[in-house]
């Protein structure tokens, strides 16, 4: 991670933060914090990282309503004396405007008092804008919801971000890059072929498929018609047997009656 304490607030990126991110534990990646402020940095930030071969991937937008913010940062309060620090509403102390740890007293930074937020809020407003626009044409600006509730849920949402970034990042580098403009003919040319070859394979295997129904439905055809012959014969051959033995029954000889 490059934090803000490596990079200058100034519009130039200095060549130290370039020779950082070309580090070994840099090589799959980095996340930039809080910045690029405006658009000549990321102008400069888009340069350099052309400069190594890399763009950038994704950006992170942990979106607020402006009021939502100033309520938040105006609420912090610190301890001067051992830098412990709390919120009015969502981290207050056990004794209000004491220190839990030490029992001094609590201030407020200049930077966090409201008239201070709303000031940066509106530089933020003048420079950055930019910035949210043009990564949003790029197709690479992810918002994240500010108000899901804690920290953590929103680390939740910044982190699902991130990740369907690395697998997309991960799946187009599995394909690899895109053949030369002096392939592309041939390469078409081989994917109409395959295609072709494709279309041929499958009609020849739907022609076999039919030719298979056709003598499965023509040996049933066959069995059914023997069947019904067995069926006539043997029903023939009942009836003559039935004719034989009336006629057997007719020639027999009456018992003569006998006498007295």
């Amino acid at each position: 991670m490059v934090g803000k304490e490596s990079i200058s607030t100034k519009v130039k990126v200095k060549v130290p933060e370039s020779e950082r991110i070309t580090r070994e534990d840099a090589r799959r990646g980095v996340i930039f914090d809080g910045y690029p402020r405006n658009e000549a940095q990321a102008e400069t930030l888009d340069r350099v990282l052309a400069g190594l071969g890399r763009k950038v991937d994704l950006a992170i937008l942990v979106d607020l309503p402006p009021e939502v913010i100033v309520e938040r940062l105006s609420g912090r309060r610190s301890c001067p004396k051992d830098g412990a620090t709390y919120h009015v509403t969502a981290d207050a102390p056990r004794v209000p405007g004491k220190c839990d740890r030490c029992g001094g007293d609590l201030v407020q930074r200049d930077d966090d008092r409201s008239e201070t937020v709303r000031d940066r809020l509106r530089i933020y407003r003048e420079q950055t804008a930019g910035i949210e626009a043009r990564y949003e044409r790029a197709g690479i600006l992810m918002r994240v919801d500010g108000t899901l509730g804690s920290p953590d849920a929103v680390f939740v949402g910044v982190r699902a971000a991130a990740d369907a970034a690395i697998r997309a990042h991960v799946k187009k580098a599995a394909v690899g890059p895109k053949a030369p403009a002096e392939a592309k003919p041939a390469r078409k040319k081989a994917k109409k072929k395959a295609k072709k070859a494709k279309a041929k394979k499958a009609k020849a295997s739907k022609k076999a498929k039919a030719s298979k129904k056709a003598k499965k439905a023509k040996k049933a055809k066959k069995a059914k018609k023997a069947k019904k012959a067995k069926k006539a014969k043997k029903a023939k051959k009942a009836k003559k047997a039935k004719k034989a033995k009336t006629s057997r029954r007719l020639k027999r000889p009456k018992n003569p009656r006998k006498r007295r």
